[in-house]
Order: C-alpha cells, then structure tokens, then sequence
C-alpha cells in the first residue's frame, strides 16, 4: 500500500560533486515523470506523455503517479542536496540537507478552461548521522507538499510530515539494528475537482466541497535485525519489520465488514547475503 513515487525511475540529469573539505552535494532534474528513451513529445497532441504539455484532460486524476507506464502530472522536477562528513574529538559525522520541488501539469476540461488542481511538489530535508566505539545513530525530518507517494497534492492538502531515526552497534562480525519512522499526510482529500466549477469560475475554483472534511493518515514502521559476517563477502543476516497506515473512518480492507481504519504489515526475514 505504498510506492516510492518513481522519483528515483524518472529519466532525468544529475550531478555528483566530488568532495571538498568534507562537502558535497548532487542535482538533478527531471521534465516528467516517463521513463527510458523517445518519452517526449513525439507528437504534437496535448497529453501527459508529452514534457512540454502543461495542460491536457485528465491531469487532475493522476496527481499520483498512475501504476505502470511512466505516467503523471508531474513536470519539472529538481532535486539537490548538499553533505558535509567529517569528525570531531573521534566521532564520526554527517550533515545533510535537501530540497524536493516540481511542478504540476493543470486539468483542461472540455470546454478548454485551464484549471490549476494541484499544488507543486515543494519538499525540504535535513538530517545527521554521528559514529563512535561502534555506535551509529541518526534521524532525518521531512516537510512539505508532497503525499505519501511522491505525488502533488491537491490544492488546499495538508503537507506532509516525516520523521526518521535509527541505530546500530556494531562488534567484531556481528552488528545489530534499529530504526523506527512515522509520518503524517493528507488521507481523504479535502475537495475533488469539478470540470463544472472551474468553466464557471474561469479556472479559479475548481473544488467540490468534500462532507468527509480532511482527514491526517498516519503511517508508523519500525524495524530491528541482526547480521553476522560468517566469511569476507558472505553474511548470515535476520530481521523483523512492522508498518501501520491508520486514518479514522477510512476502510483499508472492504472486504471485510465494519470499518478497517487501520492496515499493518508484518515481515520476519532470515537470509544470507554474498558479495564480491
């Protein structure tokens, strides 16, 4: 019940500095979200295949990437982050700091009103990391306009926010770990688009009053493992790892009667692990 969004699948440029006194930082952008080669405009229909189409029927129903196919509403997108890593009276450090934005291609209804649906994509990170007598621990804090898939919200959403930490001790071949991450986000949305609204305002209000309201949707994970190196290259590893996603009065499960407000997962994993 989750997906990274393709931000990371998008065909895309980057750049990776080399590191100057303990800096350094990448960059990278995207014009949408398609994959591989001869995903442009290789026609000249107005659609969301095409990079320079910042309007076409049907954007506001793909704010979250669609499944398969390299498809979203998605344009623009520019990532940096900047790193500092060095150390101080023995203990290992980082730094990091990032920024997360893109653009949103706007809905064109039938009667050819450009309607602005979503807000850009508008997401700021930071987190440390420090390492010492085998210790590691570190956290991370994310905010900004972005849904739990790395799609744009919808006009008026609440934004997201994440937070991450983590932990390992590590001791001759056997190392152990922690790490534990919960997020807030904008569950069911607040408003949906009206083709009808937006003609009748010239694309300025473009939202039907939702009777749910807004609602938060809460996800909550944590994880802890082991691994044990038997040989150079060759580990015996075991972990056990929990995700809840909760919302009050939304039904994950239909299937089943009554409301099932709230979905966990559950995985124990033992395996080996070979490198070389």
């Amino acid at each position: 019940m989750t997906s990274p969004g393709a931000l990371g699948d998008s065909t895309k440029i980057i750049y990776l500095s080399p590191q100057v006194f303990g800096f350094d930082f990448g960059a990278s952008y995207a014009a949408n979200y398609n994959e591989g080669e001869d995903t442009g405009c290789s026609t000249n229909q107005s659609s969301g295949w095409c990079d320079s189409a910042y309007a076409f029927t049907g954007a506001s129903a793909i704010g979250i990437p669609a499944a398969g196919g390299g498809f979203a509403a998605r344009r623009n997108e520019y990532q940096a982050a900047l790193r500092w890593r060095g150390s101080l009276a023995g203990v290992g450090l980082a730094v990091t700091g990032g920024y997360l934005g893109a653009g949103a291609a706007r809905e064109l209804t039938l009667a050819g009103t450009q309607a602005r649906v979503f807000n850009n994509l508008n997401v700021f990170q930071v987190g440390a990391q420090a390492t010492a007598y085998g210790v590691t621990v570190g956290a991370q804090y994310e905010h900004g306009d972005s849904n739990y898939f790395w799609g744009n919200t919808l006009r008026g959403d609440r934004p997201m926010d994440q937070f991450f930490t983590g932990a390992s001790y590590t001791a001759g071949p056997f190392s152990f770990g922690a790490n534990y991450v919960i997020g807030t986000f904008e569950g069911a949305s607040r408003g949906s688009f009206s083709a009808a609204q937006a003609d009748a305002s010239g694309g300025r209000s473009n939202f039907a009053a939702n009777p749910a309201g807004a609602a938060i949707m809460r996800r909550i994970g944590y994880g802890i493992g082991g691994n044990y190196r038997l040989a150079p290259g060759l580990d015996l590893l075991a972990e056990y790892s929990s995700y809840t996603i909760a919302e009050r009065g939304r039904d994950f499960d239909p299937s089943n009667a009554g409301v099932q407000d709230r979905s966990t997962t559950k995985v124990f994993l033992v395996g080996t692990r070979l490198a070389f």
